[in-house]
């Protein structure tokens, strides 16, 4: 048997994940706005968010061949599907459905018409000048000032790489990566030389791999840098969170249910569109700052 979602106007978003680090703000972000049904391996873990949002909570383990039935408006997936269940249970069913966890090997394949650690540990293309070139993760490094702060950064696979040129035709499209103390980048560029992202795969390695990559603690401001250069000149946005990146994460997924439901100021989309296809992006600062995030321009 096979998971069986059913599109119903009247009916909750499902979020998949709803109550871990980044479903949990996407829950208090969404519950203003539409009923909502969590789901997640755990469900008593989610019962005292339900309770506080006035949510329904269910069991749905991706791992668990036992398959999953609901019906809903929409379905965000803030966990990794590996084997694809949520992805096809929502397109089967015609459900308006938002992705904020896929890396993008795996956002290729899905936009086709047939987190993860391990894209540490993978080389990948990105557009530079308008060619497309294989990388090795965590190289390039360089320091940039990061509003006001001088920062270590590296490549990492994101999949804006792959979707900026796709659908504007971007010449280049690097993003990298670092955190709020250079002690701490400086860390996970030695283990990346070390091979780790390269031989310490299977279960064997999983707690090293989850206490290296996985420690939320009580979070910081996210600060997101983005330098465009066209025949115009040069311009610089800082994207500021105070709440921090699983917020901004969260913002960024409400921003998706918004679009693929038509209540951003535009039709439903039809088929695979990206975040950079808004057709409003004149509002997106305003969206932003109604969640405390702002946009500095320069």
């Amino acid at each position: 048997m096979s998971d069986e979602l059913e599109f119903h106007a009247g009916g909750p978003v499902l979020v998949v994940g709803g109550y871990g680090t980044i479903g949990g703000e996407v829950a208090r972000l969404a519950a203003p706005h539409w009923p909502l049904l969590l789901t997640g391996r755990t469900p008593e873990r989610g019962a005292a968010l339900a309770e506080e949002l006035g949510a329904e909570v269910r069991r749905w383990d991706l791992a668990d061949p036992r398959p999953f039935a609901a019906k809903a408006r929409a379905v965000i997936s803030t966990v990794n599907d590996p084997a694809d269940r949520v992805l096809r249970a929502a397109v089967e069913a015609s459900i308006p459905y938002v992705d904020i966890t896929r890396w993008t090997s795996r956002l290729a394949r899905a936009s086709t018409p047939s987190t993860s650690w391990t894209a540490l540990g993978l080389d990948y293309e990105v557009v530079v000048d308008g060619e497309r070139r294989e990388v090795m993760p965590l190289s390039d490094v360089r320091s940039v000032d990061v509003a006001g702060s001088r920062t270590k950064v590296a490549s990492i696979d994101t999949p804006e790489q792959f979707t900026l040129p796709l659908t504007l035709g971007i010449d280049t499209a690097v993003t990298r990566i670092g955190f709020s103390t250079n002690a701490s980048t400086s860390t996970l560029l030695a283990v990346k030389k070390l091979g780790f992202f390269r031989w310490g795969r299977g279960n064997r390695w999983r707690s090293l791999r989850r206490s290296l990559l996985y420690s939320p603690g009580k979070g910081g401001t996210a600060q997101i840098r983005i330098d465009v250069a066209g025949r115009n000149g040069k311009r610089t946005a800082t994207i500021i969170d105070p709440a921090g990146q699983a917020h901004l994460t969260a913002v960024g997924g409400l921003l998706g249910l918004r679009r693929v439901l038509g209540e951003d100021g535009g039709a439903a989309p039809v088929g695979v569109t990206f975040p950079e296809l808004t057709p409003h992006p004149e509002d997106v600062v305003a969206a932003l700052a109604e969640h405390d995030v702002t946009v500095d321009l320069s």
